[in-house]
């Protein structure tokens, strides 16, 4: 005879945090989706790094139709630096939504 083992608080743990992390990958899918479709470029300005023990952050800002977005990106690129001017790719519909484009530094600079 088998024997059914009952959840426990810890299965129901591990549960809810792949849950988690399968839903932020979609939601990360999506946003990444409609940014390619509904896609417009322009040029940002990095403004801020932040280190922790695993990855470092970029700050960025750029300006579309008058308004001023800041936004972070996960960056793996030792050569960026604060103060640098770089694509940056957003959402025409939601501008908020963007992607500062780390491989295509505009020569550009002041």
């Amino acid at each position: 005879m088998k024997m059914i083992r009952s959840i426990t608080k810890t299965d129901v743990g591990f549960l809810v945090f792949v849950l988690a992390i399968v839903a932020i990958g979609i939601n990360s899918f999506i946003k990444r989706k409609q940014l390619k479709e509904n896609s417009r470029y322009t040029i940002g300005t990095t403004t801020k790094m932040t280190y922790n023990r695993w990855s470092t952050y970029i700050d960025y800002k750029y300006s579309t139709k008058g308004k001023v977005f800041v936004s972070t990106h996960l960056i793996k690129n030792d050569n960026i630096k604060t103060g640098q001017f770089y694509y940056v790719i957003f959402q025409s519909d939601k501008p908020q939504n963007s992607r500062l484009l780390t491989n295509k530094l505009n020569e550009n600079k002041n």
